[in-house]
């Protein structure tokens, strides 16, 4: 079998298996709650991804680090808003309860507990995601019908996996017990909200994993930690962000734990007090380090005119290979 054709054979053997991790049903994330979980939207279908569609409902998501290697411009395809970004996290009743305050259109999130919940939300579909990912990898790592040193490579992935899986855990509890006034009045997140320039551009996710850069004694501590315990110090320090589409700008609503450093010794206070032109820049950053946000046909298609989505792509390799992200390219350059 020749190169491509055994490329081609294991592709499909992940796909198949990442299918069925994704297809199994799942219990509702909210606690004690034993109800299956129906597809969620972490991004709101109506008034937020709605106001970016195309006049089919469509939207295109951008996933640069998923196709960075053999990256074409027509890999990335509408996606209806009906189906962008659901999740199976909570069931029909708790996915109503939770949410229904910050899905009203007028809604400005300038209360603490509005945004809370936002990064309630972000928390869970991680979650679900690393979970997904070390269930995706486990059965991976065992299947024969793959290369040893595939098989090999999956291993090496599993501590990160672990401790990003028990960081979502811990930030999980704490939102929650924050939401439930068992901490009350400690403002354990800190939040900024700002309008921006319209950008035609919606994304809900979080930027920061879990640092496997410990010694030996420290990964192992770490993997033994509870995340329900109270001495539980996480190896992440994620940073919550929400670019939400409205008719005339965008609203940004970035979070952070303890107001922790975000980005070159950047807290989230520091964004508020930025120009919108430096505010791009942070916001630049981190979409190019993510995936999974939507942008419009028209913007996609603008910066494809502009060479611009080639350029993300050749930059996101670079990342791949050297570690560090070239965050002097910004998308939003002429364009906002």
């Amino acid at each position: 079998m020749n190169q491509a054709s055994e490329k081609k054979r294991q592709d499909a053997i992940k796909e198949a298996t990442l299918k069925k991790v994704r297809q199994a049903p799942r219990r509702c994330s909210h606690p004690g709650c034993s109800n299956y979980a129906i597809g969620s939207h972490l991004i709101q279908e109506n008034g937020v991804l709605s106001v970016i569609a195309d006049d089919k409902g469509s939207v295109i998501e951008i996933y640069p680090h998923a196709v960075a290697s053999s990256f074409k411009p027509e890999q990335f395809k509408n996606v209806s808003i009906g189906m962008a970004s659901v999740f199976k996290g909570f069931c029909n009743q708790h996915d109503t309860m939770l949410f229904h305050d910050i899905e009203n259109v007028n809604t400005d999130f300038r209360k603490y507990k509005d945004c809370l919940l936002l990064a309630y939300r972000t928390v869970v579909a991680e979650l679900i995601e690393v979970d997904n990912t070390i269930n995706f990898q486990n059965r991976l790592r065992s299947d024969l019908r793959l290369p040893i040193k595939m098989r090999e490579y999956y291993k090496t992935q599993k501590a990160q996996r672990i401790l990003a899986k028990k960081d979502c855990q811990f930030f999980k509890r704490s939102i929650e017990e924050e939401l439930d006034g068992i901490k009350n009045n400690s403002f354990s997140f800190g939040f900024i909200i700002r309008s921006m320039p319209k950008l035609d551009i919606a994304a809900s996710f979080i930027h920061g994993s879990a640092n496997t850069s410990f010694n030996p004694y420290n990964i192992n501590a770490a993997l033994i930690a509870d995340p329900a315990s109270s001495h539980y110090i996480p190896a992440s320090n994620p940073v919550f962000i929400n670019l939400i589409p409205r008719n005339d700008h965008t609203v940004l609503v970035m979070g952070s734990f303890r107001d922790y450093k975000i980005f070159n010794n950047y807290t989230i206070k520091d964004v508020l007090a930025m120009n919108d032109k430096d505010a791009l820049k942070i916001i630049n950053y981190f979409l190019l380090a993510t995936d999974g946000w939507f942008m419009s046909r028209r913007l996609f298609d603008r910066l494809s005119f502009q060479d611009k989505i080639e350029k993300m792509f050749e930059v996101i390799k670079n990342f791949g290979k050297s570690g560090a992200l070239d965050y002097r390219f910004n998308i939003f350059d002429g364009i906002v």
